[in-house]
């Protein structure tokens, strides 16, 4: 038994084998069925957020927006549409593009970056000039310098690779021709030896070279040479029998740095600090030191000097310091911000005890203490908690209604007036 019934989506008349059947083809359920889901969106949007422009067209949702390139308005398939086109759309990229890279070159590229990054002053690796990086890992100028130094360096592995390969068949080549000689003359035994003419003379003279003499010549057979490899501990030997010092010069060495010199050991006792930070500050000063039994020996006037003005640059008259974890905690930023912002500013005060570094408390607090009175603001957290409302649907609420905000140090405060505004309607 079959009915004949009107499909309530396109209208058309279909034969069926069910009663209850009420669309011609899965088509036409599923546009159906998307249909109502957009009359539902519809009536939310229009209850909840009623500021949004939007109406339902062949079943489909279309909001009313303005180009952001050319001003026109028009039906977008998206709350996120802000072009009419693709042409406009390219044109506001190529716009943007010209823009960013013209700033690029001046010193407002912080307001293009929204203190997303700290900048850095640096050199590049490639030309050596100065710019300005907004990332640690940042090496180069332009992308022109990274090319340039990308092919240099390839051609440097060339040609290293090439040299390597040149030395191994010049190798080769002198082991072929060292083999097939019994005997030599004194310009192969410097060549087999790679050893000066001198040297081999200076062998003679002391009997560790046993050479044929003839008229005008001194020859040498290649299996006397190979016997040096072989007894060589004799002549390790004769090395270990130097002239020794004597004792009362040794007596006369142990009393030099009792009054005048002092060992790195001993600075680090005298004046408190540890011994590796002593030992790398003695090292980089380059004060000049003697030698005794293989200890450094300086100056007890110059080491005196060099660590009492490291002394004096400790601040002692600033009573109050933080740590790199209590800015973490009162200001809320994260190690790589306190790093970063430590890093541009050089002459924060500051001292070392072993391995922590302090900061100046109040040199801190004035670098970050906001400029606005944050008693008008909500932190996002704040917000949270009393509106009950995640953290990405807060985010993109901020943005889509442009609340008002203020930031400082890598952190955002939005104004009560706003938040309450929207949330309490």
């Amino acid at each position: 038994m079959c009915f004949v019934k009107i499909c309530q989506q396109c209208g058309k008349e279909f034969t069926t084998k069910r009663y209850p059947t009420q669309f011609c083809s899965p088509r036409c359920y599923n546009q159906h069925k998307r249909t109502e889901l957009n009359k539902r969106k519809l009536q939310l949007i229009k209850q909840y957020d009623s500021h949004i422009d939007v109406l339902l067209e062949d079943g489909k949702l279309r909001y009313i927006k303005q180009c952001d390139h050319c001003g026109k308005e028009f039906k977008a398939p998206r709350p996120t549409g802000r072009f009419c086109c693709t042409k406009c759309h390219d044109d506001h990229d190529r716009k943007k593009k010209q823009e960013y890279n013209e700033v690029l070159t001046s010193e407002e590229r912080h307001k293009i970056l929204k203190g997303k990054f700290l900048p850095l002053k640096k050199f590049c690796a490639h030309c050596g000039s100065e710019f300005t990086a907004y990332k640690q890992t940042t090496m180069f100028c332009s992308s022109a310098c990274a090319k340039k130094y990308r092919i240099r360096q390839s051609l440097e592995e060339r040609a290293t690779k090439v040299t390597a390969e040149s030395r191994r068949q010049d190798a080769q080549r002198k082991e072929s021709a060292f083999a097939a000689k019994d005997i030599m003359r004194v310009k192969d035994v410097c060549e087999y030896l790679s050893l000066s003419r001198t040297t081999i003379y200076r062998y003679i003279e002391q009997g560790i070279l046993k050479p044929l003499v003839l008229p005008g010549t001194q020859l040498f057979r290649k299996d006397t040479l190979d016997q040096l490899f072989k007894d060589g501990v004799r002549f390790r030997e004769s090395a270990s029998r130097l002239p020794k010092t004597s004792a009362s010069a040794e007596v006369t060495q142990s009393y030099v740095h009792m009054d005048e010199y002092i060992s790195i050991s001993e600075a680090a006792k005298v004046y408190g600090l540890p011994l590796n930070v002593t030992q790398n500050y003695l090292r980089r000063s380059e004060l000049p030191f003697e030698r005794f039994r293989n200890v450094r020996l300086y100056k007890r006037e110059e080491v005196d000097r060099l660590l009492r003005k490291r002394e004096r640059d400790q601040h002692h008259e600033i009573e109050e310091w933080y740590t790199v974890e209590d800015i973490m905690t009162e200001y809320e930023m994260t190690r790589k911000q306190v790093y970063n912002l430590m890093g541009v500013n050089p002459k924060l005060p500051r001292r070392k005890e072993g391995l922590k570094t302090f900061y100046s408390k109040r040199h801190v607090d004035k670098l970050l203490k906001p400029s606005e009175d944050l008693s008008l603001y909500y932190t996002p957290s704040e917000v949270m908690d009393k509106y009950h409302i995640e953290i990405r649907r807060l985010y993109k609420v901020a943005k889509r209604l442009a609340f008002k905000t203020y930031s400082a140090s890598g952190r955002i405060w939005y104004l009560k007036e706003d938040v309450d505004a929207f949330f309490e309607s």
